[in-house]
């Protein structure tokens, strides 16, 4: 996968997490650090049992991982688009 291909699947499930879960400039912290957290172990899941390309597989969880990542990052530096 290139790294374009990477970007634009982070992009729609940047719109795919906002639509489902709202903007996290309402988020409190603690709910956008516990959303880091929920990713990163599900990634770990699915790196431990070697599922790759799963529903809940690595690459599936990765780019999740990386969305609520780059939310944050946003939230921390007032994008109102976070």
């Amino acid at each position: 996968m290139t790294m374009q291909e990477i970007w634009e699947k982070i992009k729609l499930e940047n719109a795919r997490s906002k639509e489902k879960h709202g903007m996290w400039r309402d988020t409190p912290a603690l709910d956008q650090r516990n959303a880091i957290s929920g990713e990163f172990y599900e990634w770990w899941d699915a790196h431990m049992t070697g599922d790759v390309d799963g529903e809940h597989g690595e690459l599936t969880e990765a780019i999740q991982l990386a969305n609520v990542c780059i939310r944050r990052i946003m939230a921390l530096t007032g994008e109102r688009d976070a």
